[in-house]
């Protein structure tokens, strides 16, 4: 699988180990450098849109864990919050974080092994969906999956 490039932003470091665990700062939907989408989601992006974001997201997350481990198959997914950007009234934000989840299944053939933690950023300026903090443990199989 080819792993999009995804630059960190020169104020921090993409990943940080303690021990036997990767922690992930937060990705953005970024493709050759380039941000694919801002906006609020029940105001100016529709629901599919954002789930194509949260998915890319998801997948720049991939990639920085395989950069630092070198291997998908050392990846252990733990715990993946996502942030949405909503307006008051949308109330699926929790479809745009499946699609991330639904990647990491489809990727690493495994079921929901890890947890979820979902934010809701209801504001009406502009942001992005975003997914962050993943882990990794030495020696584990995908995703604990047997």
């Amino acid at each position: 699988m080819n792993y999009p490039s995804s630059p960190a932003p020169p104020t921090s470091c993409p990943t940080g180990r303690v021990g036997s665990t990767l922690r992930l700062s937060g990705q953005l939907p970024l493709k050759d450098g380039e941000l694919l989408g801002q906006a609020v989601v029940g105001r100016d992006m529709e629901l599919e849109t954002a789930r194509e974001l949260a998915r890319h997201a998801a997948l720049n997350c991939l990639a920085a864990a395989v950069r630092a481990v070198g291997d998908l198959g050392r990846i252990r997914v733990v715990q993946m919050p996502v942030l949405v950007a909503s307006t008051p009234d949308f109330g699926r934000q929790s479809q745009v974080a499946n699609s991330a989840s639904e990647l990491l299944i489809e990727v690493l053939r495994c079921g929901a092994e890890r947890t979820r933690s979902l934010w809701s950023l209801r504001r009406a300026g502009r942001s992005q969906v975003r997914s962050r903090a993943w882990s990794k443990r030495r020696g584990a199989r995908r995703c604990g999956c047997p």
